[in-house]
């Protein structure tokens, strides 16, 4: 399961590598009007397509013994569900535009229609990889079709100058993404529902965690875009996509490769809580210290990376990486409901957090504007991960000091890192005054932060007593196995050498 994950977790970083160099370039060439419109218009078809989100392929996952009969089924309802939706959304397209008063969305819903529709062709085997933890085939399919549509993209982008680049680019992927599933996937699905009783008897709590969680998620996009404007949307889903680097999109493919090993270790409650604790350490360890060095350098980088245009981002980006961080704490607690057959907590969890949510939503922007907006997030995502690590502590038997344990050392040495980088911006050794110079002291500011969260983290790992089952050791571990796979690797083998010798 270290080993999926540590795959996933690669898939990500390359995908957000990806992500956020073609998201430097877009903000050169394209306005915070143009994002904001097709983030307005992405939430829409994410709206309407999430009204049929069973998850089947978690279903798949979490049926051990499931058939040809459950994939043919699963692929024919998914089929369905793609058709159903790319109809209500091309149906909505008119409406959605005449209700924001901006005819333009019209074409850009109606043309992004094809999604829902691409995407329910998807060849189910692809299933197989996660369910198998053949995460290297997972990295492949998600990753190539993420670069061609970035490329594609930035290409259109630099000929059109406006926001139908976005379109064609997300659409470009897709495309690539259907015809992957089948050229490295051999399995090909049938029209069948054989098994649809028993896979929507699971599947239906899917659908009501998907919708409550699309709520709380996409609420703040429907909520700026009326109350507010586009461009102010644009920059708020800009700040949302930065302090999501390292959180919900790490966090993503991590949960992607938990779920299959919690799903085969439910059967033995101590192996499941040891696996649940080693995990929220390896997060907390990675993820967060990143989520805090790109809130501490946001001033320094939106102006130097993005542009002056974007400088409204900056107190978006430094009170979002904090709602990202509880996400990192309490947020990947899913995948044991999933494996335990209790898919029903997480629509239950959702529920709670709506109920904090929207009040707060509203009332944020009626209070301090698209800033309030962000405060609701963090208010509502600390309640949650409360909540969370309230219910997981009584379905494993965990103890809160089991999770201080293994995440303290990463917390003290994230304070650590903060109050350095602060120090170093308030007070820089040189002057700041032109680029190169303002480049030099992130540069400089990034470096620091490592050196300083590194350092803390094994300084007290040695003072602990270099503790073994601990998210350092793991980590340092993995990365000590890898290295020397990769020297045997590079190595000639001497029974080779011998032979071609004797030959």
């Amino acid at each position: 399961m270290t080993h999926g994950a540590a795959w996933m977790i690669g898939l990500r970083v390359a995908d957000r590598c990806i992500g956020f160099a073609s998201t430097i370039v877009l903000a050169r060439l394209l306005v915070p009007a143009d994002f904001g419109l097709i983030a307005l218009a992405m939430v829409v078809v994410a709206a309407i397509d999430v009204l049929g989100e069973f998850g089947f392929d978690l279903v798949l996952i979490q049926n051990q013994k499931a058939e040809r009969s459950h994939y043919d089924t699963a692929w024919t309802l998914g089929l369905l569900r793609g058709l159903i939706s790319a109809a209500l959304i091309a149906l909505a397209a008119a409406p959605i535009a005449d209700l924001y008063g901006d005819p333009r969305l019209a074409d850009i819903i109606f043309i992004l229609a094809l999604l829902p529709l691409l995407e329910g062709f998807h060849n189910i085997g692809v299933v197989e990889f996660r369910k198998q933890l053949t995460f290297n085939k997972e990295f492949r399919f998600r990753i190539l079709p993420r670069l061609s549509g970035t490329v594609v993209t930035i290409v259109l982008a630099l000929l059109w100058r406006d926001y139908w680049a976005l379109v064609v680019g997300t659409l470009v992927g897709a495309a690539l993404r259907l015809i992957l599933s089948y050229v490295m996937q051999p399995y090909r699905p049938r029209l069948s529902f054989a098994a649809w009783r028993e896979i929507m008897n699971f599947s239906k709590w899917i659908l009501a965690t998907s919708v409550v969680g699309f709520v709380n998620n996409r609420a703040d996009t429907f909520a700026v875009g009326k109350f507010l404007d586009v461009a102010t949307l644009g920059l708020f889903s800009l700040a949302s996509q930065i302090a999501a680097l390292t959180t919900s999109e790490l966090m993503a493919p991590i949960v992607r490769a938990l779920f299959p090993g919690y799903a085969k270790l439910s059967h033995d409650q101590a192996l499941l809580k040891k696996a649940f604790v080693d995990t929220y350490a390896i997060l907390v360890l990675v993820a967060v210290p990143v989520a805090c060095g790109i809130g501490v350098t946001a001033e320094l980088f939106v102006p130097i990376l993005l542009g002056s245009k974007w400088l409204g981002a900056i107190p978006l980006i430094e009170l979002l990486v904090v709602f990202g961080a509880l996400r990192v704490v309490g947020g990947h607690v899913r995948p044991i409901y999933l494996a335990m057959s209790r898919p029903q907590f997480g629509t239950y969890i959702m529920l709670i957090q709506s109920v904090v949510f929207l009040p707060l939503l509203f009332l944020g922007l009626w209070q301090f504007g698209v800033v309030g907006a962000a405060l609701a997030h963090v208010a509502s995502q600390s309640v949650l991960t409360i909540v969370n690590i309230w219910i997981v502590r009584r379905l494993l038997s965990l103890r809160l000091r089991d999770l201080w344990l293994a995440s303290w050392r990463s917390f003290g040495s994230c304070i650590l890192m903060v109050a350095a980088v602060e120090t170093l911006i308030s007070f820089p050794p040189f002057g700041v005054t032109g680029f190169f110079e303002q480049m030099a002291l992130l540069l400089l500011a990034v470096a620091l932060g490592a050196f300083v969260y590194a350092a803390s983290v094994l300084l007290l790992w040695s003072l602990s007593g270099k503790v073994e089952r601990s998210a350092e050791a793991h980590v340092l571990s993995y990365v000590a196995d890898s290295l020397r796979k990769r020297r045997a690797r590079a190595e000639p083998s001497i029974f080779l050498g011998s032979s071609d010798g004797e030959r």
